[in-house]
């Protein structure tokens, strides 16, 4: 709400990450691990390092949003009866903006659960995901045994949408 020049860097920064592909993002990973810190290639927190770098802008863009649709005068009634900045956003502005915030957890976790090149790239060699087990069936054309996996991934997937959809947004 509030603008000056590093808020707006801020908010722009994700979106420029958006505009590369999640190939790229995946291998400057690896290389910068591989040359400049060994100890974390191929460990967890590259992996969400690099999901987050991705998903981030899914994010912001439903959060802003919802953040926008919230009027100002809110947070100025709280301040004129004599509430601190940081009450005001956790009793007034996080509750108004609930549903953003369940849509963005929906739209990231669906786009997180079919997630595969960054995952392939940067996840240690014994770790199987959903994602990695369709696309090894279905690449060497096993289609029966990728079932499974595939009705697993629309399942986990599809329950909480439906279990945000039905609660959520009311």
């Amino acid at each position: 709400r509030y603008r000056n020049r590093l808020t707006v860097w801020i908010d722009r920064l994700p979106y420029l990450l958006h505009a590369v592909l999640g190939l790229v993002i995946a291998l400057s990973l690896v290389y910068f691990t591989i040359n400049y810190a060994y100890s974390f290639y191929q460990t967890f927190l590259m992996v969400v390092v690099a999901y987050f770098m991705l998903y981030l802008p899914m994010a912001q863009t439903t959060l802003r949003s919802s953040l926008e649709q919230i009027s100002d005068n809110v947070e100025k009634v709280g301040q004129s009866l004599g509430r601190s900045h940081f009450y005001i956003f956790r009793t007034l502005t996080i509750p108004a903006m609930l549903p953003g915030i369940a849509a963005a957890f929906a739209l990231v976790f669906l786009n997180l659960m079919k997630e595969l090149t960054a995952t392939l790239l940067l996840t240690p060699n014994d770790i199987k995901t959903l994602s990695i087990a369709v696309w090894e069936y279905t690449s060497d054309a096993q289609y029966a045994a990728a079932t499974p996996y595939a009705v697993m991934l629309v399942l986990f997937s599809g329950i909480p949408v439906f279990l945000l959809k039905k609660y959520a947004f009311k």
